[in-house]
């Protein structure tokens, strides 16, 4: 998993994610978030752009719950940009799509 800052202002950041997201590369990462958007990123409005994720698994799952659940006890709102159809399919098996907000809009930039 590869994570990169994209633009960030002071309602929020966006993060994008790349290769798998998975028990491997979740265990490595844990508070990754906060490491590349700042220690206030969970207080402000997050979006994380999984357009590149190549694949979600469990581990993977717990560790996006574990960043919405810390971004809404802090004030804050997470948002999952573009998934790639795995990972769509994954939160949608799991019925995990009406837990997260996913913005599904094409070209957002």
């Amino acid at each position: 998993m590869k994570l990169s800052l994209g633009p960030k202002d002071d309602s929020g950041c966006v993060v994008s994610i790349a290769g798998p997201v998975t028990q491997k590369t979740t265990a490595m990462t844990a508070d990754a978030l906060a490491q590349i958007a700042g220690s206030d990123c969970y207080a402000r409005n997050m979006t994380l752009d999984l357009s590149e994720a190549t694949l979600l698994d469990s581990s993977g799952v717990n560790w996006l719950l574990k960043c919405h659940k810390q971004a809404k006890s802090s004030g804050g709102k997470l948002v999952l940009r573009r998934p790639a159809p795995i990972v769509v399919n994954v939160l949608k098996l799991l019925k995990l799509d009406s837990v997260f907000e996913i913005d599904t809009t094409p070209g957002v930039a």
